[in-house]
């Protein structure tokens, strides 16, 4: 993910938020420090207005703006086909829903209900229902981060959805009835979130921390710290079976963990550019990571041989998926285009142009839907009519 800010945090002002809580805070990891990075976006406290593109990466004048995908009218979503190769071309947008004036950096889908989920610098977290018979229709919006909200993360069983701020906090959050679990204070700015696929660990990154922390979520105890060299990391990322945790850092190195003990398997690089996003695929064959060059890299996990460098977007690659069935991958960008990949090859599959910064792109568990945070405000939804 992408998430690339200096947030200045008040300790009185985040002490006197915890306090107010019902739950405890828990404090994870050791104070750390790393080589400041110039950030690409400014966070405001409370912003009032759109956030604009980041100058570093404004959109190309010369982008077309006819390349905006079609559009279903308002209303009941259309029944969409599963996302394949053959059929990627094809997708429209089923809806355009504005949720504030302020930039949606995340939108997961929930891998057991009917649910997407964003998050932006607005602070607020907001669960929608979405079904394909169905309008989509907001069910809680839930507060308590007091900065620019990051990372979202649903946990493969479904039953808790995590969000991370630069309020220095992880909130745990019931999804199907909005009730707060669990506030979790860290060290630094939470950037990216991920759950073992047995939902019994949960590890995220930040800025300012050359480390991945490794948590229980039940307890809320930290299990682990990884340190991995002495820079920023961006992302991290557990493969589908477990085996292997991926991470990135500023330098464009990838570090490829063993899921259970943490002991070093790999090192692979991106040539350039930090690694905003990484993901496995499905079947755990493939490592994709979507950089800060605007490039996107695959590798093979049995052998870490590259399988593809593709030049992703023109600016930013800020955000990459695999569908469920493993024969697309998703990217978004600086250059305000969605993009659709064959991961093997490298083709280029479809490019549909949204005309502002992207931050998020996730597939829903059926393979059918697909949403996309957007820097306007606006969570958009699409899938094959």
């Amino acid at each position: 993910m992408k998430q690339r800010f200096l947030v200045t945090l008040s300790v009185p002002v985040l002490a006197s938020a915890l306090a107010c809580g019902s739950l405890p805070a828990i404090t994870i990891g050791e104070p750390a420090t790393a080589t400041p990075l110039p950030p690409t976006v400014t966070v405001t406290p409370e912003p009032v207005q759109p956030s604009p593109v980041p100058s570093s990466t404004a959109l190309p004048p010369t982008e077309p703006p006819t390349a905006a995908p079609p559009t279903v009218p308002a209303g009941p979503l259309p029944v969409s086909a599963v996302i394949s190769a053959d059929n990627a071309a094809d997708l429209v947008e089923f809806q355009n829903i504005y949720i504030a004036p302020t930039a949606i950096v995340s939108a997961p889908f929930s891998p057991t209900a009917l649910q997407v989920a964003s998050f932006g610098f607005d602070k607020l977290v907001r669960v929608w229902d979405i079904a394909n018979d169905t309008s989509v229709a907001l069910a809680y919006e839930l507060s308590g981060h007091t900065e620019s909200g990051f990372a979202l993360s649903y946990s493969p069983d479904g039953s808790t959805l995590a969000s991370g701020a630069g309020d220095f906090t992880v909130r745990l959050w019931d999804p199907a009835t909005g009730r707060s679990l669990k506030t979790i204070r860290t060290q630094s700015d939470v950037y990216r979130i991920v759950w073992s696929p047995d939902s019994t660990r949960m590890a995220f990154v930040g800025y300012l921390n050359s480390r991945i922390f490794v948590i229980d979520p039940d307890s809320g105890r930290e299990i682990s710290q990884i340190r991995s060299g002495n820079t920023i990391l961006w992302s991290v990322a557990y493969s589908p079976d477990g085996t292997m945790l991926a991470a990135a850092d500023n330098d464009g190195v990838v570090t490829i963990y063993d899921g259970e003990n943490y002991s070093e398997i790999n090192q692979v690089s991106t040539g350039q550019g930090a690694g905003w996003d990484m993901e496995f695929s499905p079947d755990n064959s493939l490592l994709a990571s979507c950089n800060a060059s605007g490039k996107a890299m695959i590798w093979r996990t049995d052998s870490w041989a590259r399988v593809a460098t593709i030049e992703a977007h023109s600016g930013e690659c800020t955000d990459g998926v695999f569908t469920p069935n493993g024969e697309v991958y998703f990217t978004v960008g600086a250059d305000g285009n969605l993009n659709a990949w064959d991961p093997r090859s490298g083709a280029q599959l479809n490019r549909i142009y949204f005309g502002r910064y992207l931050w998020w792109v996730s597939v829903s568990p059926a393979g059918d839907l697909i949403s996309v945070a957007n820097d306007d405000g606006t969570l958009r939804i699409l899938g094959i009519r």
